[in-house]
């Protein structure tokens, strides 16, 4: 348990140090003011779940790719 916790410590604050969670942060604000500009109220409950597919694909995708290249 305490390797877990230990790793878990290291991925915590190595993605802290790359500033990940701003990045995330950033993107998620974003999104959500492209979708509020662009999308009428009537149309979130279709684009709602579409864009959180393909965001969360796609930064899982970026954040990945930047541990790679940070390290």
């Amino acid at each position: 348990m305490k390797r877990l916790l230990a790793a878990m410590k290291l991925d915590f604050l190595l993605q802290v140090r790359t500033q990940l969670y701003t990045i995330g942060l950033v993107v998620a604000v974003v999104i959500a003011g492209a979708l509020a500009w662009l999308a009428d109220p009537e149309q979130l409950t279709t684009y709602v779940p579409t864009l959180m597919l393909l965001v969360i694909g796609g930064s899982t995708l970026l954040y990945v790719a930047a541990m790679i290249l940070f390290e």
